[in-house]
């Protein structure tokens, strides 16, 4: 009778885990390893050097190998662990929901630098709802509406939000065209816009182009040079502005030069554009003048 394979203790399994990603075609994060188990042990990765030498079970074993497998075929990590970090935490995620990136932080930045009291802001395209979500908890008299027509990611949302934020903070709704009908106007709004260009969409890696929604991306327009929604939400997002309240969009790191005409055009002033940490412009923002 053959002998069952021991099974192996928490850091030797995390290497494993480390070296297996770190072979495969998907140029994991220095980290993966150790997320996968953690999320497998439901604990924190700093917890894992406590128990380095302790054996794990084999449910959890089993876990690893799956989650393991799924990320070998190029599946965002986030996607299969069903969360993803943003700020200052981690935020459901699933498929058919983009995941926030580390760049769209310097858009929350910038968005809390205002430090008035008891305004009243806009998300477009809300996506998990992590960016709309964080703002409001780092200013408790803000009231949030995010706009978002993916029923799942809105889904996602709400989920996150109502996690965080008591229901009377914020509200949902399924697009600009809803606000129009409405006489509201926002202190602030600010939106990570599709922007990506149908060229670039095909360079893109795959874990990105194979399993991120297409529409949170490129739109769901014809969007060849990735400034159609620029374009098309500038004008529109003015008039839902009070008088002197900020406007603020993530962008690509080619397309500074256009937007900041955009928002000249359109009777903005005070734009800046703030770069990321690399020196590329990823942020453009302006007051509105009435």
């Amino acid at each position: 009778m053959l002998n069952k394979m021991p099974l192996p203790s928490v850091g030797q399994l995390w290497r494993d885990l480390q070296k297996k990603l770190d072979e495969s075609d998907i140029n994991p994060a220095p980290r993966e390893g150790k997320m996968i188990l953690a999320h497998a042990l439901g604990c924190q990765i700093e917890d894992l050097l406590l128990c380095e030498d302790a054996f794990v079970t084999n449910d959890v074993y089993r876990q690893t190998q799956s989650l393991l497998k799924r990320r070998q075929t190029k599946e965002p990590l986030g996607y299969v662990l069903g969360r993803a970090p943003f700020w200052k935490q981690d935020w459901i995620v699933r498929s058919g929901v983009l995941i926030p990136r580390p760049d769209s932080e310097i858009l929350i930045a910038e968005v809390l630098k205002e430090r008035e009291k008891n305004l009243s802001i806009l998300e477009v395209g809300t996506g998990s709802g992590a960016l709309l979500a964080s703002i409001l908890q780092e200013r408790p008299t803000w009231y949030g509406t995010g706009l978002e027509n993916n029923p799942i990611a809105r889904a996602c949302s709400e989920e996150n939000l109502s996690s965080y934020i008591p229901r009377t903070r914020f509200n949902l709704l399924d697009s600009i065209d809803d606000l129009e009908q409405t006489p509201l106007s926002f202190s602030i709004i600010f939106t990570n816009p599709p922007y990506i260009s149908e060229e670039e969409f095909e360079n893109l890696d795959e874990c990105v182009k194979d399993h991120e929604p297409k529409s949170a991306l490129t739109g769901e327009k014809d969007n060849p040079t990735g400034l159609t929604y620029y374009t098309d939400w500038i004008p529109r997002l003015k008039n839902m502005l009070v008088p002197h309240g900020l406007l603020a969009m993530e962008i690509g790191h080619t397309q500074a030069a256009e937007v900041q005409n955009l928002f000249l055009l359109n009777g903005f002033s005070q734009i800046v554009i703030i770069e990321d940490i690399a020196g590329r412009p990823r942020v453009v923002k302006g007051y509105n003048i009435r």
